[in-house]
């Protein structure tokens, strides 16, 4: 979290150490949550004071279950609550990635979970759906726009804002995606076609 009454160039220096894409901003103590500032945009053009360029934050109970809370991210695209006790005390930032995080965790450890990108020509990928969409995007040469989500069996489902069965499809640019297997929590793998050779075409 930041205080309120840094200069930029202090900020600047915080924000950098801290490497989030955002944080919440609070006057006087952590409880006084102020807003959110999205760090991307702001280091990109800091001419105004960080405090004018905050984000107007989601207050959740800490009661609050995972389900409602992505409906509530989902609605609300900062990407991020403040959680807060019955006594109105902030208990934690939640943010999208943490409820995917908990929506699709399987039984298994992460370690022994197979994670594979297999390419199959053509502009085709027969991918695990715990595969980070960091490496995908080095495999299809663009990358994958999906703030604050890690995996691509993440992105399909925030996207469709439910636990999709085998079959689904779902388009995004540059990008179609087939479910070809899920699990009771989780989508265990994905077939990815490349679609900018078809709009090229166009």
């Amino acid at each position: 979290m930041l205080p309120d009454d840094l200069t930029n160039q202090d900020a600047i220096a915080q924000l950098k150490e801290k490497r989030h894409r955002r944080v919440p901003v609070y006057v006087d103590t952590p409880d006084q949550v102020l807003g959110i500032i999205d760090v991307k945009l702001f280091l990109l053009d800091p001419s105004e004071h960080y405090t004018e360029r905050l984000i107007a934050p989601s207050f959740v109970p800490e009661t609050m279950h995972a389900l409602e809370l992505l409906k509530l991210f989902l609605t609300h695209p900062q990407g991020m609550a403040v959680v807060v006790d019955e006594f109105g005390g902030t208990e934690g930032i939640i943010t999208m990635d943490d409820i995917v995080e908990e929506i699709l965790s399987d039984a298994l450890p992460r370690d022994d979970v197979a994670l594979y990108i297999e390419p199959l020509g053509n502009g085709r990928f027969l991918v695990s759906g715990n595969a980070r969409l960091d490496d995908l995007s080095e495999h299809l040469g663009f990358r994958i726009d999906a703030d604050g989500i890690d995996t691509i069996g993440g992105l399909v489902f925030t996207r469709l804002g439910y636990l999709p069965p085998s079959g689904t499809k779902l388009e995004i640019p540059r990008l179609a995606i087939t479910v070809r297997r899920s699990g009771r929590k989780r989508i265990e793998e994905v077939l990815l076609e490349k679609t900018t050779a078809f709009e090229a075409a166009a």
